[in-house]
C-alpha cells in the first residue's frame, strides 16, 4: 500500500434532507474518464467526444444510493448500466472508469465484473474493503484519505495486503472526499498528488 505519510430550513428535518441532496449530488458521482494533461478533476476524454458525454452520462446516473454498502446489493442493475458506458465509449478507444465515494466502490465493481474496461480508478469507495474477495479483471488503482471517518484505515490495509498487485495509496492529510474542489472536504495537497497518479495510471494503460 502506498502511502504519502448549508442551506437555510425553518426545521432541523428540513437542513439535514437538504444537506444530504446536496452531499450525494457532489459526492456520489463517477465518469469515464482517459488521457488527459489538463482535466481536473479526470473527466470524460475521448477521441469521438460525443460517444464519452454519452458515456459520462450513464454513468453519472448510477450512484442514486444513499451508501456505499448498498452499492453490491444494487450492483445488477449499474452492471448493465455502467456495460452499456463502457460498450459507448469503447467505439472513441480504450475505456477506464474513475469514481468517488459510492462511485469508487463502483469502480472496483466493475473492475471485477464489467468487460471490455482497460483500467479503473476508485478514491474513498467505503464498501472497496468489504469487497476484498472480487479479482480485477482489469487494472486498478485506489486512493483513501488517512482521516476518512467512514473508512477504518485497518480495513484498508487489510484489502492492500489481500491484492498486492493493485497500487492503493493513502494520504496522511486526506480525509473523506478529500477531491471534492470546491467543498470543505476539499484537501489540495491531497488531490493533486492523486490526480497526478491517476492520469499517470490512465496514460499507461489507456495509450
Amino acid at each position: 500500500m502506498g502511502s504519502s505519510s448549508a442551506l437555510g430550513a425553518p426545521s432541523r428535518k428540513a437542513r439535514r434532507a437538504a444537506a444530504w441532496s446536496s452531499c450525494r449530488r457532489s459526492s456520489a458521482s463517477t465518469r469515464t474518464s482517459a488521457r488527459s494533461p489538463t482535466a481536473s478533476p479526470p473527466t470524460a476524454i475521448s477521441p469521438s467526444r460525443r460517444r464519452s458525454s454519452i458515456a459520462a452520462n450513464a454513468i453519472s446516473r448510477l450512484t442514486t444510493g444513499r451508501r456505499d454498502s448498498r452499492a453490491g446489493a444494487g450492483w445488477p442493475r449499474r452492471s448493465a448500466d455502467i456495460a452499456a458506458a463502457v460498450e459507448a465509449a469503447k467505439a472513441g478507444g480504450k475505456v477506464g472508469v474513475v469514481g468517488y465515494c459510492l462511485g469508487g466502490t463502483l469502480a472496483w465493481l466493475a473492475a471485477a465484473k464489467v468487460g471490455g474496461l482497460a483500467a479503473a480508478v476508485g478514491y474513498y469507495g467505503s464498501g472497496v474493503p468489504t469487497l476484498g474477495e472480487l479479482k480485477p479483471r482489469a487494472p486498478v488503482m485506489l486512493h483513501f484519505g488517512e482521516l476518512d471517518a467512514h473508512i477504518p484505515l485497518d480495513g484498508v490495509r487489510g484489502f492492500a495486503a489481500a491484492h498486492p498487485d493493485t497500487p492503493v495509496f493513502t494520504y496522511p492529510t486526506g480525509g473523506h472526499a478529500f477531491n471534492r474542489y470546491g467543498n470543505a472536504a476539499y484537501g489540495a495537497p491531497s488531490a493533486t498528488l492523486a490526480r497526478q497518479r491517476t492520469m499517470a495510471f490512465f496514460a499507461s494503460k489507456l495509450g
